[in-house]
């Protein structure tokens, strides 16, 4: 399972969000070309995902964690990748 580092509580926190942000931007359309099942907890929120595509397939961990979150990702989270399927945690608190 590979660790995401979030943002929250680093010195630099505000340049790492803003680069959160960017990379969404630029990812999100991808978001049509999964299929997601989810689970929510507390603290956490739990995906199953089906990458449609070859190009959804490229995404890496964080990116797949970022497309989640809808960008934000400031707690981080862990994700495990199986070919096309990748099951990602985010922690919300």
């Amino acid at each position: 399972m590979g660790a995401i580092k979030g943002w929250a509580f680093k010195e630099n926190e505000l340049e790492l969000r803003d680069a959160a942000v960017a990379r969404y931007d630029e990812i999100k359309h991808l978001r049509e070309e999964m299929e997601v099942s989810s689970t929510v907890a507390y603290g956490k929120n739990t995906y199953n995902v089906l990458l449609l595509t070859k190009e959804a397939q490229t995404l890496t961990d964080y990116d797949i964690a970022l497309i989640m979150d809808r960008g934000n990702l400031c707690f981080g989270g862990n994700a495990h990748r199986d070919g096309n399927h990748a099951r990602v945690t985010v922690w919300t608190d």
